[in-house]
């Protein structure tokens, strides 16, 4: 029998634990001693699924009463053996034998009488160093923490690889990556900073970690490295990137991207992939047949995919899009923490900006004109949006003055906005008293119902989209043909899918799925999806994370009205989502993610690179100009469906 293992976060539990609980509750006969170190530790494991309730839905009470009553005597008699028989001793031999598997636990149990032991400072040190890997379990307990204070304060300043980077993870880490710890009280903020001085060296283990103090942000909350700290790490950092990509025994994966304006090209646009290198090319013919200003800004929508088929930001973020790689690498704390698929994404859309900029100028037509016709003219003619003000860089200013002329645009259009939806008019006597901004997010909609999300409270959200649409999920594997499907939903599109092909754990799945009305069984027992406009609407919010309410159709709509009156799902009447301000704002607001793009503060603060056309100056005015045609269309999408209601 497997040992039986309690993980907090785990709500998903096998069929088989549940059965070695049942089994070890029935077999069980006390605990009067510490020779069986690793037993004692299994029981407490057993206590602790019953204390939280974590109880197969099967079981009938009289089966969870009987194992509620033995989880009290567990319990005690655990606490009674190891508070009678750990000392000064055996508490190291004690901690060696455990099974690593209970190493946590045994810590846990000795945070409860540690204040009843006393050691020697050498059986201290013996401890710790026996501790070693497991550091991070020993900083989690109060008591121990507190009764350990100098000599764990001495060992994490002889041990830096191991300390800072568990000072790393708790100051700048996203705390659902990493567990938190208590520092020692003896450790002051001077030797958390020389830690991690001490740290930094040309060592590829530490990638990441150097990575991490180059880039993060540091508040008061935090630990205040030195400006010279956080140099010489991106020193090191690019002497590491060096020594890598250098090193013959590194697997070199090379790939670019390419986008082109082809001649005698039949179709408006292809993909294709050359080696390692995907090639876009559009057909120069027609682009160059299509060169008036509706088209130009359609293109971005239709043709270089700014936004998808609901008008949202494609460029965002999705944890569901996170690789293997994203998921082991760490998370910043305060980060926006980009995922490679957001990167790779990122630099295409970079990459059309600019193709798409210069193709233009090839052609004698400005970009900076068309933005300015949508403010100026567009808006005026087609929506009676009448002063519209900006102002855009000229042909001959440097790309380093164009991003000084073009960056304040951005707010002070959005501020324009803002003032229109609230007062029917842009009042620019108002703007010129108030210069107060109040951020993306305060940007208001036309439309009262503007975007859809999940609420906190929907407790059968989680169930649909991890047996639907997680590739996690067993359901999506057919035990019988041996193939895995994309996910379940895939498998259920392609085959009949019998109930009894499942085993208890997974049949327990589909069991909460039947008791919610969302899947029904024939007279076969195969499952037929009963709720499939739920499980596509849900489908869509676990991809995307909203829903622009006036892009779906009216049958969508009325239960998405449901769904809001039931408190499943909530709304805001934001001209852009909560996902898109976090866009936004990792670009241009330092303040909102220590991992920040930071374009915003960098070149309103005197931070730009001194050749004023150099090629850094070059991106980050693309980028400007693709946020600000991103606010284009955000403008033009909530003005569209104001006046199509």
């Amino acid at each position: 029998m497997e040992k039986i293992k309690f993980y907090k976060n785990d709500t998903m539990v096998a069929i088989v634990t549940f059965d070695n609980i049942k089994a070890f509750v029935d077999n069980y006969q006390g605990i009067n001693s510490i020779d069986d170190i690793d037993y004692l530790c299994e029981a407490f494991n057993v206590y602790l699924y019953i204390k939280n309730d974590r109880f197969n839905p099967k079981w009938g009470n009289k089966v969870i009463n009987k194992l509620k009553n033995a989880g009290n005597v567990i319990k005690e008699d655990v606490y009674k053996a190891f508070t009678n028989h750990i000392c000064e001793d055996n508490i190291v031999e004690k901690y060696k034998e455990v099974h690593f598997l209970y190493k946590e636990d045994y810590l846990l149990l000795l945070n409860e009488i540690i204040n009843n032991i006393k050691l020697s400072d050498s059986t201290i040190d013996k401890f710790i160093n026996e501790v070693g890997a497991y550091l991070s379990h020993l900083l989690m307990q109060k008591n121990l923490v507190k009764c350990m204070d100098e000599r764990l304060t001495k060992y994490m300043i002889e041990n830096c690889d191991i300390s800072a980077e568990l000072l790393l993870n708790k100051y700048y880490t996203d705390s659902q990556t990493y567990i938190d710890i208590i520092i020692p009280p003896s450790l002051k903020m001077n030797d958390k900073c020389n830690i991690i001085d001490n740290y930094i060296e040309e060592n590829e283990r530490k990638y990441n970690y150097i990575l991490m103090i180059n880039s993060v942000q540091c508040t008061k909350d935090d630990i205040m490295l030195s400006d010279e700290i956080k140099l010489k790490a991106k020193k090191t950092y690019e002497k590491l990137v060096k020594k890598i990509f250098n090193n013959n025994n590194t697997v070199k994966l090379e790939y670019g991207i390419n986008i082109c304006f082809s001649k005698g090209q039949k179709e408006v646009k292809t993909e294709k992939l050359e080696g390692t290198n995907a090639v876009v090319s559009f057909s120069d013919e027609w682009f160059k047949a299509h060169l008036d200003y509706p088209t130009i800004l359609n293109n971005l929508i239709y043709l270089f995919d700014f936004v998808d088929y609901s008008q949202r930001i494609s460029c965002l973020n999705h944890k569901s899009r996170d690789t293997i790689t994203d998921m082991f690498g760490g998370k910043i704390k305060r980060g926006y923490n980009p995922n490679m698929i957001f990167k790779e994404l990122a630099n295409i859309l970079h990459l059309s900006m600019s193709a798409y900029y210069q193709y233009l100028k090839s052609n004698d037509l400005r970009y900076e004109d068309v933005i300015e016709w949508f403010f100026k003219k567009y808006l005026k003619q087609e929506f009676n949006i009448g002063d519209y003000k900006i102002n855009t860089p000229t042909e001959k200013s440097s790309y380093f003055e164009k991003v000084r002329t073009i960056l304040p645009e951005l707010e002070f259009v959005m501020r324009q906005y803002k003032i229109y939806v609230e007062k029917g008019f842009i009042d620019h006597e108002l703007l010129q008293i108030s210069s107060k901004f109040g951020g993306y997010g305060s940007v208001p909609s036309l439309n009262k119902i503007k975007n859809v999300y999940v609420s906190k409270s929907n407790i059968l959200f989680d169930l649909i989209t991890y047996c639907f649409y997680s590739d996690q999920c067993l359901l999506s594997y057919d035990n019988n043909t041996k193939e895995l499907y994309k996910h379940f939903l895939d498998r259920l599109s392609k085959t009949k899918v019998n109930y009894n092909s499942f085993n208890k754990s997974e049949q327990l799945l589909l069991d909460q799925l039947m008791e919610n009305d969302i899947i029904i069984l024939d007279n076969n027992n195969d499952i037929i999806i009963k709720n499939k406009l739920l499980v596509m609407l849900y489908g869509e919010l676990y991809y995307n994370y909203f829903i622009i309410y006036l892009h779906k159709d009216a049958r969508t709509r009325k239960i998405i009205d449901q769904l809001i009156d039931s408190g499943d799902l909530e709304y805001d009447g934001n001209l852009f989502s909560k996902n898109e301000v976090e866009y936004l704002d990792y670009n241009l607001n330092i303040h909102s993610f220590s991992d920040g793009n930071v374009i915003r503060n960098s070149n309103l603060h005197g931070s730009q690179k001194a050749d004023k056309d150099s090629d850094e100056n070059y991106d980050v005015y693309i980028n400007i100009i693709y946020l600000l045609s991103l606010m284009i269309l955000k403008i033009n999408d909530d003005v569209c469906l104001y006046n199509s209601i």
